[in-house]
Formats: C-alpha cells, sequence, structure tokens
C-alpha cells in the first residue's frame, strides 16, 4: 500500500470536520507532532466509526391466499430488518393505527375485515428506516345463500308459474358470482 498523505498545519491545535462521502465505515486517523526544536512524537492513531446510513425494513406475510388479494385465513406477519453498518435496534409494528409496538416476531391477524399494518425500523445510532405501510385482507366467512319462492301453492304443489329468487351475502369482501 502507498505511504499516508499528511496534511501540515501550524499551532498546537487543529479542528477539523470528517464527513465522508462514501458514507458509513470504519475510519483510522492518524496523527503527531514536531516541535520547534526539531522533537518528533511517535504517530498515533484513533478509530471512528461513521454509521449515516438509515435501516431497512421489509416484510412477509403467509396465508391461504383466496382471490382478489384477500386471504382466506388468518395472517401471519414476519417484519425483518438490516442495517450494514451500527446495527438494527428495533422495528416497531402498528395495527389498524393503534400504538407503536416493539416487534418481538412473527405475529398474526385474525379477524376478518382490511388492515392496515405499519412498520418502520431504526439502528443502534437513532437513524429510522421509512415508515412501509401494507394491507392485510381477511375474509374467512364463507357467503350465506337462501331462496324465496312466489306462487299459488296447493297441497305441496305450486298450481302454476312461480318466481325463484335467490339472494346470497357475502360481508366482508362482497358477493363476487352466484350461481343457480
Amino acid at each position: 500500500s502507498s505511504p499516508p498523505t499528511w496534511s501540515v498545519v501550524s499551532g498546537s491545535s487543529y479542528t477539523f470536520t470528517l464527513n465522508p462521502s462514501s458514507g458509513s465505515g470504519t475510519y483510522v486517523i492518524e496523527y503527531y507532532a514536531i516541535d520547534n526544536a526539531g522533537n518528533t512524537e511517535s504517530v498515533k492513531s484513533t478509530t471512528v466509526k461513521i454509521d449515516a446510513d438509515s435501516p431497512s425494513a421489509s416484510h412477509s406475510m403467509s396465508g391461504t391466499v383466496g382471490n382478489n388479494d384477500w386471504y382466506t385465513s388468518s395472517v401471519s406477519i414476519t417484519l425483518t430488518a438490516t442495517d450494514s453498518s451500527s446495527g438494527v435496534d428495533q422495528i416497531k409494528y402498528r395495527i389498524d393505527g393503534g400504538s407503536w409496538t416493539v416487534y418481538s416476531g412473527t405475529f398474526s391477524i385474525y379477524s376478518d375485515g382490511e388492515h392496515v399494518i405499519e412498520y418502520y425500523a431504526t439502528d443502534k445510532v437513532g437513524h429510522s428506516s421509512s415508515t412501509k405501510s401494507i394491507t392485510v385482507k381477511i375474509d374467512k366467512t364463507k357467503p350465506n345463500s337462501s331462496h324465496n319462492i312466489a306462487g299459488t301453492y296447493i297441497n305441496s304443489w305450486y298450481k302454476d308459474e312461480i318466481t325463484i329468487t335467490i339472494t346470497t351475502s357475502a360481508d366482508t369482501s362482497g358477493v363476487n358470482m352466484l350461481y343457480y
């Protein structure tokens, strides 16, 4: 390796700012002094770690996937985060605008409906990732159909033309199709 490039300043004190253009990392600062008589001290060094980057957070979901982005079962959500410098401190999440909770492992959403999960990570020096948001749509309830027959009914028989109405309801995701 090539010898270090030294900056020279006069006086007994010098202050400078280390603002690494390459981002986070570990930097070694070497220094020494020469007095007016020509005495030179040994080279000294200090190591400085800089974390200028925010962590990143992501998620995965598992459950039984139905149609149109709906799950037909409870959904398990796993949150992960990475930070290449100081390391991940914690992940926080909240469900449907509730209180922020420190993530401690996979959690599940059980109830039917559309749920909004927000989450972010912080690293060990206080940087935060951007807050991410996912929508989890769950409908575990099967539709409920019924029929109604209108006409003249005599002795367990309909006398002539009848009208049959079939209705169905699906409270959460709505009715897609009705077959008859």
